[in-house]
């Protein structure tokens, strides 16, 4: 039980120590964690016999704080097999968890999500493995579109980074509700599909950080328009139309990181030039999606390399090496590379902590 009070009124008052002392206190309100509304006290002493608790409001209780354990992530189970009665009696929070149970999330498209459905969904993406099956269901039984595509996750965990978390989401409709206020504010003049795009990277974000013991960490975007990652991490993200993808690691082992996602398509013959180096026009002219992969090489070097250097890059300052998996900058500076190939690109560009200069 967590209490809110004026430092006066604790001093003059004290503090509840039972869930049933707060019958003795004045209280604004407090918002029912079954109803959601605000609503007064309602916690009474039983009118049954003298020193016995109400039964009815006993339990009342007890399914609202079983509730709130079961959101906060102590339980999954709806029925945890403990009494809480005697642990409220005597203060304590029970120990309720339940053993680990595959779940799916599944809510109507197009309809507005309450307070209760968003937070347990944005807790369960936390706690849960992000290859969990996330879905979102159409109105009249339309075939369910998974949020993640499980080739495209076969072929990233193939990349096999050593210090280097790795993720995708399909994007899907709601997920620009996922922003948290800071990041919302950043793109309340974009439209719903970039905020979609944004809410869609930064889930996966949040899933990879849990990893390593960062939870429901907000990433706002710096001046230069990339996300600020919590101390001591560096990431990246990227999306093309319909997925965003999301790396991180942690500075020991990784000083720079950068990612870009394109789909599995050729690039546009108007884009070859601007893109490839003459050195590298010939390797796009000849192999399948081989400008889109050098496209997507480029982004993810210039990602990696900004906050290094601060400069900004053209495409033609950056020399790709496919056969070394390596990508030269003008300035000098070599960034490793790491290439997944199936129903859409990815690159992945990184320079070992040990590496910097």
């Amino acid at each position: 039980m967590v209490s809110c009070t004026n430092p006066s009124y604790y001093k003059s008052h004290g503090g509840p120590k039972r869930t049933f002392d707060l019958s003795e206190h004045f209280a604004i309100g407090y918002a029912s964690p079954l109803s959601e509304r605000i609503e007064p006290w309602k916690i009474c002493r039983a009118k049954r016999g003298a020193g016995d608790d109400d039964a009815a409001t006993r339990d009342h209780v007890q399914r609202g704080v079983l509730y709130c354990l079961r959101i906060g992530g102590f339980a999954a189970d709806p029925s945890p097999r403990c009494d809480a009665d005697d642990y409220l009696k005597r203060g304590e929070v029970p120990d309720a968890r339940a053993a680990p149970i595959p779940i799916s999330l599944v809510y109507p498209q197009q309809r507005h999500l309450s307070c209760r459905v968003r937070m347990g969904r944005s807790i369960a993406s936390d706690k849960a493995d992000p290859r969990m099956n996330d879905a979102w269901s159409g109105r009249r039984g339309r075939s369910a579109v998974a949020a993640i595509d499980p080739s495209l996750q076969s072929a990233i965990d193939a990349m096999a980074l050593p210090g280097i978390a790795i993720g995708h989401r399909l994007i899907s409709p709601g997920d620009e509700n996922m922003l948290m206020p800071d990041e919302a504010r950043a793109l309340s003049r974009v439209v719903v599909k970039r905020r979609r795009a944004a809410g869609a990277a930064r889930i996966v974000a949040r899933q990879l950080l849990f990893r390593i013991g960062h939870v429901g960490c907000s990433l706002p975007n710096a001046p230069s328009g990339a996300p600020v990652w919590p101390a001591g991490v560096v990431g990246s993200l990227a999306h093309d139309p319909d997925v965003a993808v999301a790396a991180v690691a942690t500075v020991d082992r990784i000083a720079a990181l950068g990612i870009d996602v394109e789909p599995a398509e050729e690039l546009p013959p108007d884009l070859i030039d601007i893109v490839a180096t003459p050195k590298e026009r010939p390797g796009a002219d000849g192999q399948l999606y081989h400008g889109r992969l050098l496209f997507a090489a480029k982004e993810a070097v210039y990602k990696a390399v900004y906050p290094l250097d601060g400069i900004f890059l053209e495409h033609h300052d950056v020399q790709i090496d496919f056969a070394e998996r390596k990508g030269t900058v003008c300035n000098g500076r070599v960034v490793e590379l790491r290439f997944c190939h199936s129903t859409h690109l990815i690159a992945v560009a990184f320079i070992r902590a040990q590496e910097r200069s």
